[in-house]
């Protein structure tokens, strides 16, 4: 029996369910209108039919819906097998899209049809979608338990049909090159979100050199197909460079009238004014904190770049060294990190190399050893962004010759940029050497990795040296895209990782990793569908982008009279699908007692797939476990600080 969408995932269905626009003369013969798609989906327990019953309705005929479609997303052949070769001729008609023949179709289910075969299922992306919908129904009905069950067993069965244990050789696997940047470009305009957000997040954290506006040009592409509400987890913490046309998209977008009492479409903006506030101060101005839907919480960040920026090389440097010495706590504040700042700012001088190499050898600076140890981080920091090669013998003492010491990040950045290949290997022997001395060397070795790095990353995992199987060491092979490590990582997952509560994380990175790079991964199949059970990792994400945060504006700044914003033209399901579709949201223009029956009054419906609906409230975004770590590391949240 067919059951309704919106009965188990109401706000969702509100939100993605797919209408469509016609005119006079439209070459599917049906009457001008609009032509609501309505999802249902079978609801017998462990059923595996992948199929959707769409049923159309019309704005201009309310009392009835016009035709009952069936589509069927796989080939004939798949449902041939389902159906155990009872009925070949019902197979092909459940594969593709058919008229349901149990229902009363009227005279315009064939125009029916014809639209939705020409329009809709013409749309990849909106095919992908129903997929999704489909398996969120799918663990709903059968239960999680069910399907990870399935899938455990499919996976054990997979491992003993192996005829030996898999024995990493000791040669090691040479990675050719990295991954080429606009192969990863690519892959921000994907279907799947999951292989955005990873996308997003290898440009922010991974490879953060050599890179130009044309990905955020990606980025906004993205964005306008994929709509706000999808693209979140791609704007989040998003850090790459601007120019012009891009700051001028960021602008447009964070002056319309959006009503941020929507939870939505105020972390929406927050994350916008996030990367404006981050491009080149040349492209900035203070009138950007005038922006209707500019988030307040940044104007002290967007006023301190400019600020710093202004300033000429004498006055900077006059900051750096106060700052060193923090007089009275002068330039501490909780709305940015001055650190960073100062290091954006310095190193746009020429003067800084100079300066730099001065302050390391203590020339020309009064300060006792305690500032200077302090100050030695910020200094290298310098030394990092700025490729300062003068630093190297101070960098490598204190990284090679001095290696019971645990180095601060400001070593590991100088290291990072600094170092050659000789210099890793000859860190690596002495980690082999002594693991649990210089255990540190892990944390380095994941620092902006390069082909080196990751050459001996993946030794580490493929060898299990000494005991060593650092979770964090796939993970960063596998947000690198190494398709090299591939084989190395299934044998993990398989055999020595089955009830790790990493599984799913590594599972859903590795099928990422596969699509990106495609045909290296074996029994991608298999990979897909665990992927797919475990939801891609995406359930923790969205319930964090459904949390509202407190906003905390100064008092001296106003809003527009709220009589100015206009609900409903501001609907945020609506706007969302019309500008990355064309398409609306049809629910609430339709006949109500479709909805009215007392077998779709549920609590579960009102369980949101973007989580709970009146969460606590906080000043930003919650740091989810699998998000970036506040800290700067690099690493994800779980893994850093939230152990600490």
């Amino acid at each position: 029996m067919p059951a309704l969408f919106r009965q188990y995932f109401k706000e969702i269905a509100e939100a993605e369910t797919r209408s469509i626009t016609l005119f006079e003369g439209n070459e599917s013969g049906l009457p001008p209108g609009e032509y609501g798609f309505v999802e249902f989906y079978c609801d017998e327990k462990n059923c595996d039919c992948r199929r959707v019953h769409l049923m159309v309705v019309a704005d201009w005929n309310r009392e009835k819906p016009l035709a009952m479609l069936g589509f069927g997303w796989e080939s004939p052949k798949f449902y041939d097998k389902w159906m155990h070769g009872a009925d070949k001729k019902m197979a092909e008609q459940m594969a593709g899209v058919s008229l349901e023949p149990f229902f009363a179709q009227t005279k315009y289910a064939p125009g029916a049809k014809k639209l939705c075969e020409n329009v809709l299922l013409a749309d990849p992306n909106y095919v992908e979608r129903l997929k999704q919908h489909y398996r969120m129904m799918r663990d709903r009905i059968d239960g999680r338990q069910h399907t990870i069950q399935i899938r455990n067993e499919k996976r054990v069965k997979r491992v003993e049909e192996k005829k030996s244990v898999m024995i990493p050789p000791k040669e090691r696997i040479a990675i050719p090159e990295l991954i080429p940047t606009e192969t990863v470009r690519e892959a921000l305009l994907s279907p799947n979100e999951a292989v955005r957000n990873s996308a997003s997040y290898f440009f922010t954290f991974c490879r953060t050199e050599g890179l130009t506006a044309e990905i955020m040009k990606t980025v906004i592409q993205s964005v306008e197909l994929y709509g706000k509400i999808a693209s979140l987890g791609v704007l989040s913490g998003l850090d790459v460079p601007q120019d012009e046309t891009t700051v001028r998209w960021l602008t447009q977008e964070l002056d319309k009238e959006y009503d941020l009492e929507n939870i939505h479409l105020d972390n929406y903006c927050y994350f916008l004014t996030q990367i404006l506030c981050k491009a080149d101060p040349k492209l900035l101005t203070s009138e950007m904190s005038d922006l209707r839907c500019f988030s307040q919480e940044k104007k002290p960040l967007l006023f301190k770049r400019l600020e710093l920026a202004s300033l000429d090389w004498a006055a900077l440097w006059k900051i750096v060294l106060h700052y060193a010495a923090d007089i009275d706590g002068l330039y501490e504040s909780d709305d940015y990190d001055l650190d960073d700042l100062l290091v954006e700012a310095v190193v746009r001088h020429e003067e800084c190399q100079s300066y730099v190499l001065d302050a390391l050898g203590r020339k020309n600076l009064s300060l006792d050893d305690a500032d200077f140890d302090d100050f030695v981080p910020l200094l290298l920091r310098i030394v990092a962004k700025k490729h300062i090669k003068g630093a190297s013998d101070f960098v490598f003492d204190a990284v090679l010759n001095r290696a019971e010491q645990y180095p601060s990040e400001g070593y590991w950045a100088a290291f990072s940029s600094l170092a050659e290949d000789d210099d890793w290997e000859r860190l690596y022997s002495r980690w082999q050497e002594s693991p649990d001395e210089n255990w540190w060397f892990i944390d380095l070795l994941m620092s902006k990795p390069s082909t080196k790095r990751l050459e001996i990353v993946l030794d580490i995992v493929r060898t299990e040296n000494k005991g060593i199987k650092d979770e964090w060491l796939v993970r960063c092979l596998l947000e690198n895209y190494v398709k090299e490590a591939h084989p190395a990582i299934a044998n993990l997952l398989d055999r020595e990782m089955m009830d790790s509560d990493e599984w799913e994380d590594h599972v859903v990175g590795l099928t990422v990793s596969g699509i990106v790079n495609p045909d290296s991964l074996e029994d991608f199949d298999i990979w897909f569908e665990a992927a797919e059970e475990a939801e891609w990792n995406l359930e923790e994400l969205h319930a964090q982008h459904a949390e509202e945060r407190e906003r905390e504006i100064d008092s001296d700044i106003t809003y527009d009279d709220e009589d100015d914003f206009d609900d409903e033209d501001e609907d945020w399901d609506d706007e969302t699908f019309d500008s990355s579709y064309g398409l609306g949201n049809p629910l609430s223009r339709l006949p109500q007692s479709l909805f009215s029956d007392s077998e779709y009054e549920d609590e579960s419906s009102d369980d949101s797939f973007y989580g709970p609906q009146q969460p606590f409230r906080r000043e930003e975004p919650k740091v989810g476990r699998n998000d970036p770590c506040p800290c700067g590391s690099g690493k994800k949240y779980k893994k850093c600080c939230l152990k600490t």
